[in-house]
């Protein structure tokens, strides 16, 4: 578990958090950067506001999702 947790810590940090896991996939992602002791990334991941981004819909006021 800790080398994928270190994978997904180097694919956050070299695209600067903008993994196009989509809307589902953000969470899931997060956990598991939690887990595996990158909380950092994981708010990146979660706080990014522009596309691609998990909260780039909600500012969108797509409250449907």
């Amino acid at each position: 578990m800790r080398r994928a947790g270190q994978s997904l810590h180097d694919s956050v940090q070299a695209t600067g958090g903008q993994l196009a896991c989509g809307f589902v996939g953000t969470p899931i992602i997060c956990e598991a950067l939690c887990q595996t002791g990158h909380e950092r990334d994981a708010y990146q991941l979660l706080l990014r506001e522009r596309q691609p981004g998990w909260l780039n819909p909600v500012i969108q006021d797509a409250t449907t999702i």
